[in-house]
């Protein structure tokens, strides 16, 4: 670009376009003419078309050989807090003010900590019960402490006060209830069960959760284990049903088939079925079927018993005994009932056994009724 600049002559009078005006190329002393037309589009073009910028830069005079338009205008600097309204960043700073400085200076954080420490600092008191916007001061806290007396008895309700109940305020006694050192204790006995009927005077009360012990001499009201009740025991059933297992009345029993007898050897004890038995006391019977041929001098016994061999003939009630003529081809025996009184479980044999010439089987039942 082409170094110009402004001759020092002074003008007649106005410019006019066609005017010549002196200059002088920067370098030499040739003056040179050009008019006022040529001058405005020479300094036109010398006028800068780049926005201006804004920057955080320390000031400079700069080089550029182009010079800023008069309506150019800076963007704002954004590095910069508004004057109006500033939000600062990071931990901005201020000349901190004297504790007694009542202008509108800043107030740093040190103004505000020095005034604490000096025991100056001090706000109006709102008024007792006051809801407004103003600071509470401590007097103001204070004062919001109730000076009425707790009350006891009453219906609850949540309130409307704005006073708070102080930490060692203290309620009346309330004379509607029993003191606890009045109430009567628990008792530590263990309650019974089958007795008079009684209001009692004990003076202590029952917890809530003791319990009665089973009464075992009476039988239950409904029907929790499968036993019968009361009125059940009495009036008996009244179908073809049977008793439950453990009930009284409980039905049990094993048989041996024709078609399975078991051959029998002269003189010897044999098996014909067995039947177990739970703990109980058991009503027990049955009844020995003989099948003879070519038998002579026959003597026939059946028998129940606990050991898989015939009973004494002590025993009552267990065993049947038969002579029997020759060449009698069938004879039943019926056994008559024998009690049966179990601590635990027992398993009873039905058993023949027979003196005989020739061939003899044998086959049989046996049944038993629980009885209490």
């Amino acid at each position: 670009m082409v170094d110009v600049k402004i001759s020092e002559a002074t003008p007649a009078g106005p410019l006019l376009e066609t005017d010549l005006v002196p200059i002088a190329r920067a370098g030499t002393d040739m003056p040179l003419n050009a008019t006022m037309a040529d001058l405005a589009t020479y300094v036109t073009v010398l006028a800068s078309s780049h926005p201006p910028q804004m920057s955080d830069m320390p000031p400079t005079a700069g080089l550029a050989e182009q010079y800023a338009r008069a309506d150019h205008v800076h963007p704002t600097d954004q590095s910069r807090a508004p004057i109006d309204s500033p939000q600062f960043k990071g931990s901005p700073t201020a000349p901190t003010m004297l504790p007694s400085d009542s202008s509108n200076a800043i107030a740093t954080t040190k103004f505000v900590h020095d005034l604490g420490q000096s025991g100056t600092l001090r706000t109006q008191t709102p008024a007792i019960d006051d809801n407004s916007e103003l600071v509470a001061t401590t007097e103001y806290v204070q004062n919001q402490g109730s000076t009425q007396p707790p009350l006891m008895d009453g219906m609850a309700t949540a309130g409307v006060s704005q006073r708070f109940s102080r930490a060692d305020h203290t309620h009346p006694v309330d004379t509607s209830r029993a003191a606890v050192s009045a109430l009567p204790a628990a008792s530590t006995t263990t309650p019974i069960m089958d007795g008079t009927a009684a209001a009692g005077t004990a003076t202590t009360f029952a917890r809530g959760d003791h319990v009665h012990p089973v009464d075992t001499s009476r039988y239950a009201t409904n029907n929790p284990s499968g036993y019968q009740t009361a009125n059940q025991v009495r009036a008996g059933t009244t179908t073809n049903d049977n008793a439950a297992a453990g009930q009284i009345g409980e039905f049990l029993s094993a048989i041996l088939l024709q078609a399975s007898a078991v051959a029998l050897t002269t003189g010897v004890d044999a098996v014909v079925v067995q039947l177990p038995l739970t703990a109980g006391d058991w009503d027990v019977w049955g009844s020995v079927t003989y099948q003879m041929s070519n038998g002579n001098a026959v003597t026939l016994r059946a028998w129940i018993n606990q050991a898989a061999s015939q009973p004494s003939l002590d025993q009552l009630g267990g065993n049947a005994i038969l002579p029997m003529p020759n060449n009698i081809p069938l004879a039943s025996l019926a056994i008559t009932p024998l009690r049966v009184s179990a601590a635990g479980g027992v398993t009873l044999t039905l058993g023949a056994t027979a003196a005989f010439g020739g061939t003899i089987t044998a086959f049989g039942k046996i049944m038993a009724r629980r009885r209490r």
